[in-house]
């Protein structure tokens, strides 16, 4: 009776460590599960369905994928065409999106915990939420709709998912995707504004000159951009005949959603 009354003990230790995330692991029951765990994303690798059901959709949409896994898709209204992208999207980089929009809207402790404080700390200063709600604010109505049409798609996919068929990182980081909104469309605009403005020092020297005035922010660092290169160079003769636009005849569909 005793040992029956240790096994059970033991037993029940392993099971609620292998269901708890100790430190930095996922609960390690979950994720070294051989049909549901990571080992599922394996086989979902360039796993495109025939067909799919993507809810709000009005009429079908083609959506085919070229030999480079490049979507092309085809709709016969917008509300549709903007749908779909949204779910197509998601289906193949939901986790990059949302990675983007945490860091955009200085969340990101929320998955990593300390380690990303100080970078949290920094988009929080910029105003970058502040920025995001401003910008939606400020679309116009057709803009307004591609973004509705848009996150109805990503939520589409992600209502679809269960713990099989997360995308690896939720299941290594443990966690599970938000639903979209036009407001995370704006924090991935503003955060690729932010990316690729040539390395901003403003609030650095904002600080810098409140501390120790214009002239010496002046003299040691001057209004000078020398690191950043156009991306179209001044115009040359760039030797060669560019190609003439051409209309395509409708390509036949290898599947249709």
């Amino acid at each position: 009776m005793v040992k029956a009354i240790i096994s059970l003990i033991i037993t029940s230790c392993i099971v609620i460590a292998l269901n708890s995330k100790i430190g930095p692991l996922p609960p390690l029951g979950k994720f070294l599960d051989p049909f549901h765990g990571f080992w599922a994303n394996a086989r979902q690798a360039d796993n495109i369905p025939a067909e799919m059901v993507i809810p709000g959709l009005s009429s079908p949409v083609t959506v085919l994928y070229d030999d480079m896994l490049v979507p092309h898709i085809f709709a016969s209204n917008d509300q549709d065409l903007y749908t779909a992208t949204g779910y197509v999207h998601a289906w193949n980089r939901l986790w990059q999106m949302e990675i983007q929009t945490h860091a955009a809207a200085g969340r990101l402790s929320e998955i990593a915990g300390n380690i990303t404080l100080d970078m949290d700390r920094v988009m929080r200063r910029k105003g970058m939420v502040y920025g995001a709600e401003n910008f939606i604010a400020n679309l116009e109505d057709t803009s307004k709709m591609i973004l509705n049409a848009y996150a109805t798609g990503v939520n589409s996919l992600i209502k679809e998912l269960d713990y099989e068929h997360l995308p690896f990182e939720y299941k290594l980081l443990d966690y599970t995707p938000e639903a979209w909104s036009p407001l995370k469309s704006g924090l991935l605009y503003k955060y690729m504004s932010d990316m690729l403005n040539s390395f901003e020092k403003d609030m650095e020297n904002t600080n810098f000159r409140a501390i120790y005035g214009h002239d010496l922010l002046e003299l040691i660092y001057p209004d000078v951009d020398n690191y950043s290169d156009p991306v179209v160079g001044p115009v040359v003769d760039w030797g060669f005949e560019p190609l003439v636009k051409k209309v395509c005849p409708p390509l036949q569909p290898k599947s249709a959603w």
